[in-house]
């Protein structure tokens, strides 16, 4: 239709591209359309620059990702993730640009963690080899969320130690809630138990 057209054609202004797609995702979890019909219009934002665009359009296709949690749906919803996040993990790239605005740094890590939790195993593994270097090699303060995230979410017992290590270790209360939200990321129920 209409809105499909415009929006592949970029005729639409960044802050309108932001409202479409908050508003499919509210008609979307109020049933007015199906979710499918969301995610029709995501596939008009794989190449999205714009930091507030972007952003909602990541945070759909994460509250569909919820929605279908535990479903067999969920590995579906995963893949056509990875995919939609592909080309904006090229374009943010995992080291800092020169001149980049704030916003490009905020990019970064949003759609790092986001591809890491969709299951990219590259971003996984890019993350690791971070994290597996961090005594070499400091890890970005940009980064260490996304870092420490994946690899938790990814993790063995030695991982789990290795990060209760680190939280005793650190001295700054924002390493500590960092490293908290990352042991939240274990899936091993015996680690967790």
């Amino acid at each position: 239709g209409f809105l499909h057209n415009a929006l592949e054609n970029g005729r639409v202004p960044a802050i309108e591209r932001a409202g479409i797609v908050r508003d499919y995702r509210a008609f979307a979890e109020a049933g007015y359309v199906p979710t499918t019909e969301l995610l029709d219009v995501l596939r008009f934002y794989t190449d999205e620059r714009d930091y507030t665009a972007r952003g909602m359009a990541i945070g759909a296709l994460g509250g569909v990702s919820s929605l279908v949690f535990g479903t067999p749906a969920h590995e579906l919803l995963k893949a056509f993730g990875r995919a939609f996040l592909k080309a904006h993990v090229v374009d943010v790239g995992f080291e800092p640009k020169t001149g980049e605005s704030h916003e490009d740094i905020l990019a970064r890590s949003l759609v790092l963690s986001s591809a890491a939790a969709f299951g990219d195993k590259a971003v996984v593994a890019h993350a690791q080899k971070l994290f597996a270097q961090r005594d070499v090699v400091a890890i970005n303060p940009d980064l260490r969320g996304f870092v420490y995230n994946a690899v938790a979410a990814n993790g063995n017992a030695k991982t789990w130690n290795t990060f209760v290590e680190m939280y005793k270790q650190a001295e700054l209360q924002e390493e500590k809630n960092r490293i908290g939200r990352a042991l939240a990321r274990f899936k091993d129920e015996v680690i967790l138990k």
